[in-house]
């Protein structure tokens, strides 16, 4: 698709959804994401949605442990709003958090309903999707003044749903995430980027190489995968909708 066309039909979008009038806020969980995903998610409004049977199995799995962990030192679904000092609102809710007697979170708590692998890339990868997105609600939680002094961690609680237990493969893990230093640089880094695109309506370069998850079969054909198998998005995306996959692999 020629440049044109493809600026067209994103100032498009941006000028329907009058771009400036968009919330300015920003979720921990668009850190594992592009910028250009992002930018689709906002400015078109377009929710990813891996599909409606994980999407309803997670949320009965949700509603099950809120009932199984509900005490008066937990909370759980807790949604907050924090401003950040570039005036972005990092919008989140957070699974579940345990509390000291004064009242203050002493754990944070994550659910993932996903697969073997992601928990194996988590405990390997310092700054993987799911370590960020726990580092900005704490982040944002202690700038709130809500932290204990005697906080003891967060933690991801993995549900696999890939887990063989013929093959005694452990269906729940909980994996402790490190603190990453940094990480309001990180948040404001990203959702300053977002934004500047959303302003200016100016459309963000296509994925990466990386972000796409390129792979050369055997057959020597360089396949997409993530734009094809794992990308929801690619049907509100320009690049994705105007450009035939076979012409251009060759550019790529």
């Amino acid at each position: 698709m020629k440049k044109e066309l493809l600026e067209s039909l994103i100032l498009k979008g941006v000028n329907t959804h009058e771009s400036s009038n968009l919330p300015r806020s920003f979720s921990p969980s668009m850190l594992g994401s592009t910028l250009l995903q992002n930018f689709l998610t906002k400015v078109f409004g377009y929710q990813p949605d891996d599909s409606i049977g994980h999407n309803t199995l997670g949320s009965l799995m949700h509603y099950s442990l809120q009932h199984l962990v509900a005490s008066e030192n937990i909370l759980n679904e807790m949604k907050y709003k924090y401003e950040m000092k570039n005036g972005v609102t990092l919008s989140f809710i957070v699974d579940m958090m345990t509390l000291d007697k004064d009242g203050f979170i002493t754990s944070i708590h994550d659910y993932k309903l996903t697969k073997i692998y992601a928990g194996k890339q988590l405990k390997k990868e310092k700054n993987h999707p799911y370590a960020l997105q726990l580092n900005a609600y704490y982040y944002a939680l202690k700038e709130m003044n809500l932290i204990s002094p005697n906080f003891e961690g967060l933690f991801s609680d993995m549900f696999y749903k890939d887990a063989d237990v013929l093959l005694k493969e452990e269906i729940y893990e909980q994996i402790q995430i490190p603190l990453i230093a940094g990480i309001e640089d990180i948040i404001i880094s990203k959702s300053d980027e977002l934004f500047s695109y959303i302003d200016e309506g100016e459309m963000p370069p296509e994925c990466s190489n990386e972000d796409k998850w390129i792979r050369k079969m055997k057959s020597g054909l360089v396949v997409p995968s993530r734009c094809v198998a794992y990308c929801s998005l690619k049907t509100v995306c320009p690049y994705f909708k105007g450009e035939s996959l076979a012409s251009n692999l060759s550019s790529w």
